[in-house]
């Protein structure tokens, strides 16, 4: 009954061990999720900090004249 009884602890110690060590790796998992979320956040802002809006009244870019071609004209 002893041997039953150690058996049955170590049994369950071990379970308990196995479920820390899955909740740690978990949590571990879903704070590098949000650090990437953040990252990710982050960089969209620097990129849209960077690109200059242009004014409503004036096209972003000029007008492309069409090359120089010495056969049509």
């Amino acid at each position: 009954l002893r041997e039953t009884r150690e058996a049955l602890r170590q049994r369950e110690e071990f379970i308990e061990e196995s479920e820390r060590k899955l909740f740690e790796k978990v949590q571990e998992q879903q704070e590098k999720e949000t650090e990437l979320e953040q990252r990710e956040e982050e960089l969209r802002q620097r990129q849209a900090s960077a690109v200059p809006a242009a004014p409503a009244d004036k096209p972003a870019t000029p007008p492309v004249k069409p090359a120089f071609d010495e056969f049509n004209e």
